[in-house]
């Protein structure tokens, strides 16, 4: 289970992955190139859709083609994409929103509540791993990534850690 959060300038997610029944310590948050920019982005959902959406932001197809997989009710997929433009949010179709922010995965809901409440991404995002089943964070810390700018220098963080 996963819970991602995505602000303009990072991307905040659990690390922890079931498979069967094992747990293992997963990346969840990826590097890539749009527009020869820096830019994340992250996913949550059907491995089949994940992994389409994913080679297409690879190759700078910020608009992925869905087809009948895309189409079928048991599967579910989200996305976010971090750029210099700010985030982008995609539904199981890729269709693209551009948004302030955004929380997916099984404990998106629990995330944007503690945000509601004042905690801070990175707070948000361990309090809901602790309520979805299979994302606890192993007694790790969250994973952050920063944005890196164009010249190579982090994005200035904005709020605290």
């Amino acid at each position: 289970m996963t819970t991602i959060v995505a602000l303009p300038d990072r991307i905040i997610a659990d690390r922890a992955m079931v498979v069967g029944s094992t747990r293992v310590r997963i990346c969840k948050i990826f590097h890539t190139t749009i527009d020869e920019q820096p830019a994340l982005f992250a996913t949550a959902g059907d491995s089949r859709l994940t992994l389409r959406f994913e080679m297409a932001m690879r190759a700078g197809n910020l608009l992925p083609d869905p087809d009948e997989l895309n189409d079928k009710d048991e599967l579910n997929f989200e996305a976010v994409l971090v750029t210099h433009r700010g985030v982008t949010y995609y539904d199981r179709n890729y269709a693209p929103y551009d948004v302030p922010l955004a929380a997916i995965g099984s404990g998106s809901d629990f995330a944007r509540g503690a945000m509601a409440a004042g905690a801070t991404p990175e707070r948000a995002v361990e309090l809901a791993s602790q309520l979805v089943d299979g994302s606890h964070l192993m007694g790790e810390e969250v994973h952050v990534e920063i944005l890196e700018t164009r010249k190579g220098k982090k994005s200035p963080q904005k709020g605290t850690q």
